[in-house]
This record gives structure tokens, C-alpha cells and sequence, in this order.
């Protein structure tokens, strides 16, 4: 299986989640963040351990709110 197709079955498993993730806490007002990969996984982009983020629901975004190459250990 390439990349794309293996991305492609990723996508699919994340489809259900959120379905059943819908269900699960429709009765909650709260918003619920999921599908976040850490560690060993596919990666689409760098959330660094150890970051301050922002997440704003409404738009459906993270912000990592210091630079993520930046050598913290000074």
C-alpha cells in the first residue's frame, strides 16, 4: 500500500470516529478536540511536546503560539 492509499484508508477511520464522536457527546456543550496523532503515527504536520496552542472551535484550528524550531533548552 503507497502513501496516498494508506492516507486515503486514514481518512476513511477518521470519517467514523467523528460520526461516533457526534454521537457520544451531542448532548454536551462542550467542544470535544480529537483525532490528534502523537508518537507513532502518520505524520501531516509537527505539533512539538511541551508547546503552548490556542484552539479555537469555532473555525476548527491549533495555533502553536511560540516558534516550533526554536531550542528551548537555553
Amino acid at each position: 500500500m503507497n502513501t496516498f492509499e494508506n492516507l486515503s484508508k486514514k481518512i476513511i477511520e477518521w470519517k467514523e470516529y467523528k460520526n461516533v464522536y457526534r454521537k457520544v457527546f451531542a448532548d454536551i456543550d462542550t467542544p470535544v478536540l480529537f483525532n490528534i496523532n502523537f508518537d507513532y503515527s502518520t505524520s501531516i504536520c509537527i505539533i512539538p511536546y511541551d508547546s503552548q496552542a490556542t484552539i479555537n472551535y469555532d473555525n476548527k484550528r491549533i495555533f502553536i503560539n511560540e516558534p516550533i524550531l526554536e531550542n528551548k533548552k537555553k
